[in-house]
C-alpha cells in the first residue's frame, strides 16, 4: 500500500540499484561476480573453499610463530578468494596452471599484474571481491598463480 499525502498517493523514488559493499561495483559487474561465486558453489567448490579456510586458520598459529606479518600466504589467499573463479575458468578467468592463458599476463610484469588485481579488471572485482585483503596478500596470490603457470615472479616480503 502506498503512503498517502493529502488526498493523493505519494510518489516514492525508485529503489536504489544494488551495489556490492566496499567495491563500488554496480550492475553487470557486481552481478557477474555473484554469478561466478554461485556457479562455483553449485559446482561443488563450497566444501573445498571451507576446507581451505579451516586449513588457513590452522596455519595462522605457525605463521605467527615464524615471525610473519600476519598476512596470509599466496596459496591461502588463492584457496580462500581466487579459486572460486580461477579453478574453473568461469567468466574467462585464466585457470591456475594454464601457461597459455597466463603467458601474456606474465609478460606484463609482476608490478602491473598486481596493480590490476588490486583495482579489478573486466568481470573481476577489486582484490578478487575481498576488500579485506592487504596489498601484500594480493601480491602473494598473484605470484602464486603466475608461478603455477610458469612465471618466475619473486615472492614479496
Amino acid at each position: 500500500m502506498r503512503p498517502v499525502i493529502g488526498h493523493r498517493p505519494a510518489r516514492l523514488p525508485p529503489p536504489a540499484r544494488p551495489q556490492s559493499a566496499g567495491t563500488g561495483l554496480v550492475g553487470a559487474r557486481c552481478l557477474s561476480w555473484r554469478l561466478c561465486l554461485a556457479w562455483t558453489l553449485a559446482a561443488g567448490a563450497g566444501p573445498a573453499l571451507a576446507q581451505g579456510a579451516s586449513a588457513a586458520a590452522a596455519g595462522a598459529g605457525s605463521a605467527a610463530a615464524a615471525g610473519d606479518t600476519g598476512a596470509r600466504s599466496g596459496e591461502q589467499v588463492y584457496r580462500q578468494v581466487c579459486a572460486a573463479c580461477h579453478d574453473t575458468g568461469v567468466l574467462k578467468a585464466p585457470r591456475l596452471g594454464d601457461a597459455a592463458a597466463w603467458k601474456p599476463l606474465i609478460a606484463e610484469g609482476q608490478k602491473s599484474l598486481v596493480r590490476t588485481a588490486i583495482r579489478g579488471i573486466r568481470q573481476m572485482p577489486p582484490k578478487g571481491g575481498d576488500p579485506g585483503l592487504s596489498p601484500l596478500e594480493v601480491e602473494r596470490a598473484v605470484v602464486h598463480m603466475a608461478n603455477a603457470a610458469g612465471g618466475r615472479f619473486r615472492e614479496p616480503r
